[in-house]
């Protein structure tokens, strides 16, 4: 093998380990983007084959991850990598509306950050773990899971070649906070998903109906029907069967950015998109209790109300109109739905601090209490499948097991 090492193609040397003599070959590896690589072997024929196989590899990194996210070599920030590969990966792989969320994951807990700041080859999972602890010292268990979403999914491509040298390894996510207490009606109060109990759903309904406006019989609907809040604003006349009291979802209404808002011309410009909805068994007729065709049949008489007020005449409703909207055809705001709904729990003495999708559980969790089978909710509910909803509603479907060993239940006539 002398006539290999002629060539000048690398320089070969002699290495002792453990006793023995091995044979030791170096050489500048790749093209663009250049590497020094060391194998040794017993024989110069082993050390060729395992050069030859660096090569593969390293070229293999290089088209896939592209120069910037060299492991070994770069000495770019996290910040940097991590944009270039949201921006070129990321943003024609994700939904409008999940690469909204994977952006301000970012923009929140990574840009001009200290880690963000750090060489990516300097990153061990101390950093990792140090962040995502800071992260949930102040934010929830969702933001938490967002963050390490996103630094799994950035480390897992940056080292696709060499998955052994990624930091996550190690890196786990910080364990949910189990500190539940149970209100005189066992429902959970978890602080990540607070739910009303039978009277502090009368005293809000009440409080709902006193305002009287579209806005909240929006959430009266919402809280009855069980629909997500993208789904109710997504909801058109066409979608709706008074007579026989269902509603087809199969759509959800999203507020993204504008294509080109993440350019350095435009930095705020935003839309509202229609998307398909969160998973296949999303896609569902709801059948409407009572109680959610009652706001929105109040609904709707307010808003034909106001559309011959405003808009003169005796403007239809039309099929193709989006019932839960301005009369500029906007929906309402989850924004201001919010701010609604604070004040009126706070007007109606409530001080658990429920969110729209609060009311969602809040409506599930009724109907389990009050002994609705749970395959039927699950369905009503989209959820992927009734283990989901009994993971969700694990407390208030314990309840119900519990109830089946009441003594009442085994007596012999």
């Amino acid at each position: 093998m002398q006539e290999n090492r002629k060539r000048g193609d690398g320089s070969w040397g002699k290495r002792v380990i453990n006793g023995s003599e091995y044979v030791t070959f170096a050489k500048w590896i790749g093209t663009s983007v250049r590497k020094k690589a060391t194998v040794y072997g017993k024989t110069d024929k082993e050390c060729l084959k395992k050069m030859k196989k660096k090569e593969a590899e390293y070229a293999e990194l290089v088209s896939v991850t592209g120069s910037l996210m060299l492991p070994s070599q770069n000495k770019i920030a996290l910040q940097d990598a991590m944009w270039n590969w949201i921006l070129t990966y990321k943003k024609y792989e994700l939904k409008p509306k999940a690469f909204d969320t994977l952006v301000s994951t970012f923009n929140t807990h990574v840009k001009d950050t200290s880690i963000g700041r750090m060489e990516v080859r300097n990153i061990s999972k101390d950093d990792i773990t140090r962040c995502l602890n800071s992260i949930y010292d102040k934010r929830s268990y969702s933001t938490v899971k967002k963050a390490y979403g996103l630094f799994n999914m950035f480390f897992r491509h940056y080292f696709l070649s060499a998955p052994a040298a990624s930091p996550m390894l190690g890196v786990n996510r910080p364990v949910k906070k189990k500190d539940i207490t149970l209100d005189e009606e066992g429902i959970a109060d978890t602080g990540e998903m607070e739910v009303l109990s039978d009277a502090e759903i009368a005293a809000l309904d009440k409080e709902l109906y006193t305002e009287k406006t579209t806005m909240c019989y929006m959430l009266s609907f919402i809280m009855w029907s069980f629909v997500r809040l993208g789904e109710a604003q997504a909801i058109q006349m066409k979608d709706i069967d008074l007579e026989k009291g269902t509603l087809k979802i199969y759509k959800t209404y999203g507020r993204v950015k504008k294509e080109g808002a993440y350019s350095d011309e435009d930095e705020s410009g935003y839309e509202w998109k229609l998307f398909a909805p969160k998973t296949q068994k999303s896609k569902r007729v709801v059948r409407l209790c009572p109680k959610a065709l009652e706001a929105l049949n109040n609904h709707l008489r307010i808003l034909k109300t106001k559309r011959i007020d405003v808009l003169g005449g005796v403007p239809e409703i039309k099929p193709e109109t989006f019932i839960f909207s301005t009369l500029d055809g906007n929906p309402y705001a989850g924004q201001n739905l919010g701010d609604l709904l604070k004040k009126s729990l706070k007007r109606a003495g409530i001080e658990k601090g429920v969110t729209i999708h609060g009311l969602r559980h809040t409506g599930i969790s009724y109907f389990l209490r009050h002994g609705a089978d749970l395959k039927t909710i699950s369905v009503q509910a989209g959820h992927s499948n009734v283990a989901t909803t009994a993971n969700i509603y694990y407390n208030v479907v314990q309840d119900q097991i519990d109830g089946l060993y009441q003594e009442e239940y085994w007596k012999v006539s």
